[in-house]
């Protein structure tokens, strides 16, 4: 690990301490001393990692400041310095403060939260790219030397995670999660959505959102009572929970409402998502009366980029799916088409013609268009939305199976998927691109 990749990781471990203490937010104040326990250690967590980044800020000085590039990261880890200062204090307040006092330092500390966590988001994004082109290769061995010195210096840091911390658990469980059903609660999911659709800006990918409310509940709930209702809810989202995919997050949204992010997700992939749980939920629901699901899928930035448009338009097409019956799924009017497209899953070497991933190799081809999958550098990933010029001719023993000789011209790059970590300053991702001209499968025979 270098002194850059060493930054980077105690920035995740200070995000994610940051993430913690603002769920635990809400009920601050009935767990006064674990929560002063943690912001106190959060003050000296950022001590240790501010260190770090004024000592590579002060030696790649010189170069940044003849690029004209040294007062955005020496200012942004100003504002942290001043952040961890006002935690300290407030650390300090806090295990002295009691229930009925306490109010105004809660408000306090979570402003001093919220501008952290803004904060650390405009480091990753202003400082980082910067430092890892400003400081030489050569000089990596003597930051982490220094680095060490400094560990050496102020005493073994903190080891113990924020979860173990007296009471944390509880708190978090309480703050965090739908006690009836085990998922995440709406207050939580809202709490996460900015962050999904940040990164979906930044990569640049989409992002789903898909609204789902259960058809039939009501009549069910009225015929056999509360308490059955609550096991069905609850078994529902089981299986919720169950069928979504790692990265997804489903949350309770209220009553028998759900709600899912999907990263990395077109209006496709989203609403054969939806369709697989509708599936699953038609399955193991009772009969009589019939209770199932309907899905509203919105994906961004398509249909908007602003956490209450994207709710907003996946709950008009969940809404429009009830008044057609429900047990269905409403999404993009363009993504039920393409899922149409028949595919066929075939690896091609495939060609790019000037762009930062010269190769690649296809995943599957379509009638509109292919997945594939390419390297290319960080500073350089492929942009969702530009037109590219690619090659792929088709190996003869493949013609007929294809019905095509040569898919090469130009393609739009329609989604863009990080895989994998990065090595050696390049990404692994997985491309889905759009036939534009000069490319299309003809309609194969099923």
């Amino acid at each position: 690990m270098d002194a850059i990749q060493e930054l980077w990781f105690e920035h995740g471990q200070l995000r994610g301490w940051v993430d913690q203490l603002e769920r635990a937010l809400p009920v601050a104040e009935t767990c006064l001393p674990a929560v002063s326990v943690r912001v106190t250690t959060l003050a000296d967590l950022l001590a240790r990692h501010l260190q770090k980044e004024f000592l590579l800020i002060g030696l790649v000085s010189e170069s940044l400041d003849a690029a004209g590039t040294l007062a955005p990261p020496a200012r942004l880890a100003q504002d942290v310095a001043r952040e961890r200062e006002r935690l300290r204090r407030l650390g300090a307040q806090l295990a002295a403060a009691t229930p009925r006092n306490a109010a105004p330092l809660v408000e306090e500390l979570g402003k001093v939260v919220r501008h952290l966590r803004q904060t650390l988001a405009a480091e990753e994004s202003g400082v980082f790219p910067l430092l890892e082109r400003a400081v030489p290769p050569a000089a990596q061995p003597d930051a982490l030397h220094l680095f060490h010195l400094l560990s050496d210096c102020s005493g073994p840091a903190p080891v113990s995670p924020p979860e173990t911390l007296p009471g944390v658990p509880d708190l978090l469980r309480q703050a965090t999660m739908d006690l009836l059903t085990g998922l995440p609660n709406r207050a939580s999911f809202l709490r996460s959505l900015p962050e999904h659709l940040a990164r979906a800006r930044r990569v640049p990918a989409p992002c789903a959102i898909a609204m789902a409310d259960l058809d039939g509940f009501k009549t069910y709930n009225d015929r056999y009572g509360h308490h059955a209702g609550d096991a069905l809810l609850a078994a529902i989202a089981g299986q919720l929970a169950a069928g979504h995919r790692g990265a997804d997050l489903v949350a309770r949204f209220g009553g028998d409402e759900f709600v899912l992010c999907i990263p990395d997700a077109d209006g496709a992939t989203a609403m054969a998502a939806a369709e697989r749980l509708r599936k699953i939920v038609a399955e193991m629901a009772p009969a009589d009366p019939p209770v199932t699901i309907s899905f509203g899928v919105a994906v961004c930035p398509d249909d908007g980029q602003a956490v209450e448009a994207l709710l907003a338009k996946a709950d008009e097409r969940l809404y429009a799916a009830k008044r057609r019956g429900g047990n269905r799924v409403v999404g993009p009017a363009y993504a039920s088409e393409q899922r149409r497209h028949r595919r066929h899953d075939v690896a091609l070497p495939v060609g790019f013609a000037a762009e930062a991933f010269e190769e690649g190799i296809t995943r599957d081809i379509g009638l509109g268009g292919l997945r594939c999958y390419v390297s290319a550098p960080m500073i350089e990933p492929p942009v969702v939305g530009r037109v590219i010029r690619m090659a792929l001719p088709v190996p003869t023993e493949l013609r007929d199976r294809l019905s095509a000789e040569d898919f090469s011209g130009f393609v739009r790059v329609l989604r863009v998927q990080p895989l994998g970590r990065v090595l050696a300053g390049r990404q692994r991702f997985e491309l889905a691109l759009a036939f534009e001209t000069g490319a299309s499968l003809r309609a194969a025979s099923a």
